[in-house]
């Protein structure tokens, strides 16, 4: 996480500002103003029209704009009247702080939230984006922003059906040649998006794309019921809590990677769950997406569940290959394969140089685990565990050994493999919607490995119940 030290406001001091719906200062010309230098803005609607911010601060004298209201809660927990809503864009500006501001009920096309033109070294902390039309884009050329700390609650159906994103690192439209680096997405809760979290290039355009240092950690990526549905739109489908079909596609979808395999995009200790076929196009249901050939990046310590698919790596057109120098370890993915008989849990084809380790794979309703297929390079399934995961296929180049099965499939066939009884299995507990005045609570059944388990140290995800 960025450290983020705003100062107390002091009226004295001439470089902060108070700004209140009645003093009226909340202005681009005050904002920009290299006079002032934090701004404290009391509750209130300012979104009757978009800021945009072109002013620098510096390394060592960031500006800031935050919530002014007597507490230090996350605006997420407090009712809409405490919360401070504005419309700010970045424009060549670096160096800004932007706690606890909160974005609502933008339902129009507009987006409110945008770096572009190389704005950098910028924090959203505990923000708050409610009902919104699209999230937040960052730009090509905007390197080093960091958004922690912060909910993104529910776009709006329009948005949704408008295919638009969470967060959105995208190349604008310029293609090859995009340079977005060094982004952080740390620790926040995204919810109900078309996609939680987007790598966008135009098709086929990631040659020259470049997303090198992009570190996407311990955030919780999910849909609810609240918008599953019973069949297809377009079939009649009606909402449905109990639907088949979800008006979303993906918690993390990656058209494109790093070109710098020292710096490579980094996917850590994040949770997705409950997607499903996506209602609009009948797109399969996939936590995470890989296509047009992303390279170099480390998905490591994840837990994906309750969902239609975990990963698929796609190879549409005439890309080279699906995905490039992928590293998959120590995931976990637990009761995929929720509402379809006919898909595998990972998906993974055509790719080159993908190492697949010390994974666990648990409870897979539909009986298809993995399936590895005409994949190239070094590419490698080792020290995986699979419980009752149905079925484990490969064909083509694998090197596979050392994979733990109880009451699943080995086709895949590795040397070493060893097919076990009596998994001895512990639970996992953890928290969500934490940023709101109601957090609540998720249990994962048998998912930990415990040391009297036969593969214990041996396969499987090292993840345990004292880092959750």
């Amino acid at each position: 996480l960025e450290p983020v030290n705003i100062p107390a406001y002091d009226s004295t001091d001439p470089t902060h500002l108070l700004i209140t719906k009645a003093n009226g200062k909340w202005t681009s010309s005050n904002l920009n103003n290299p006079s002032y230098k934090h701004f404290y803005v009391e509750p209130g609607d300012y979104s009757g029209s978009i800021i945009t911010l072109t002013a620098d601060g510096t390394a060592s004298d960031r500006r800031s704009i935050s919530l002014y209201n007597g507490n230090d809660n996350h605006p997420a927990s407090m009712s809409d009247a405490n919360q401070a809503d504005i419309k700010i864009k970045f424009n060549n500006a670096d160096y800004w702080d932007i706690s606890r501001m909160s974005f609502l009920s933008y339902q129009q096309t507009t987006d409110i939230n945008w770096f572009y033109n190389g704005s950098s070294y910028n924090t959203l902390d505990r923000v708050h984006l409610k009902n919104f039309y699209y999230g937040i884009r960052i730009l090509h050329g905007s390197n080093y922003n960091t958004i922690q700390n912060s909910y993104l609650d529910t776009m709006t159906k329009a948005g949704r059906l408008s295919d638009n994103v969470g967060i959105g690192i995208t190349t604008g439209g310029q293609g090859v040649g995009t340079t977005i680096i060094g982004t952080k997405i740390i620790n926040n809760e995204i919810k109900n998006c078309g996609d939680s979290i987007q790598l966008i290039t135009a098709t086929g355009g990631t040659a020259g794309v470049n997303y090198a240092g992009t570190i996407i950690d311990s955030n919780k990526l999910w849909v609810d019921n609240t918008i599953y549905y019973n069949n297809r739109l377009g079939s009649g489908g009606v909402l449905d809590p109990n639907g088949m079909y979800s008006l979303s596609e993906n918690a993390l979808d990656f058209k494109g990677g790093s070109l710098d395999s020292s710096n490579p995009v980094i996917v850590t200790n994040n949770m997705m769950w409950g997607f499903r076929q996506n209602a609009e196009d009948g797109d399969r249901g996939k936590a995470f997406s890989l296509m047009y050939s992303p390279a170099n990046i480390n998905i490591e310590s994840n837990i994906i569940f309750d969902t239609e698919r975990g990963m698929a790596i796609n190879k549409p057109g005439t890309t080279a290959y699906s995905a490039e120098n992928l590293k998959m370890i120590n995931n976990i993915f637990y009761r995929t394969n929720n509402t379809q008989d006919d898909i595998y849990v990972l998906d993974i084809k055509q790719g080159r140089n993908i190492r697949v380790e010390h994974n666990s794979i648990i409870d897979t309703a539909g009986g298809f685990g993995i399936i590895f297929a005409n994949n190239s390079g070094d590419t490698t399934y080792k020290n995986n565990l699979a419980i009752s995961a149905g079925n484990m296929t490969a064909t083509g180049t694998l090197n596979a050994s050392n994979n733990y099965y109880y009451d699943s499939t080995n086709n895949i066939k590795g040397a070493g493999d060893v097919t076990a009884t009596n998994p001895i299995m512990s639970d996992f507990t953890f928290q969500y919607e934490v940023f709101t005045a109601s957090p609540k609570t998720k249990t994962l059944r048998g998912v930990i490995s415990t040391p009297n388990s036969p593969h214990y140290n041996f396969a499987g995800s090292s993840i345990s119940n004292t880092n959750q």
